[in-house]
């Protein structure tokens, strides 16, 4: 977002809101808990938390639903991009809180059944940078939209 605004980019999806670009919602996806396939998951024991940097939406959701349900944790892993999440992830050092789409086949979902709150839906947007003078980026974006119906 900080290099759409710098005119680095011209389009951005992204689940951040900014009222001072131009854009529109792609789509919604949920929430979930997601650890390895092998993960053991202890009930009352502080969940070992799998985070990221801040600015991070799924960070926040994970921390304030925990927090919420007054269940205790520990951060577990710090990554700095979602390449190391994932991989954390893939070898069992705990649970992360990502959208669906993060989800393999050597992982799995962990709910309300095993003790986690419900997380929020996230949803992701297409920002244009104001101004563009890219005319293929102002055609893309609004092939895009027309394609969502708007």
């Amino acid at each position: 977002m900080d290099d759409l605004h710098r005119g680095k980019v011209d389009l951005v999806i992204s689940t951040r809101e900014d009222p001072d670009l131009e854009g529109f919602a792609l789509r919604t996806s949920p929430v979930w808990w997601i650890c390895s396939a092998g993960y053991i998951h202890e009930p009352g024991e502080p969940l070992p938390l799998i985070l990221i940097d801040e600015p991070s939406i799924y960070r926040r959701y994970a921390l304030e639903a925990l927090e919420r349900a007054n269940i205790p944790w520990r951060q577990a892993y710090l990554a700095s991009n979602l390449i190391g999440v994932k991989a954390a992830t893939r070898a069992g050092l705990g649970v992360t809180a990502r959208s669906m789409e993060m989800l393999g086949p050597d992982m799995r979902v962990l709910g309300e059944n095993d003790g986690l709150p419900r997380l929020p839906d996230v949803t992701y947007h297409l920002w244009i940078r104001p101004n563009t003078v890219n005319p293929l980026a102002r055609r893309a974006y609004e092939l895009i939209r027309g394609s969502q119906g708007l």
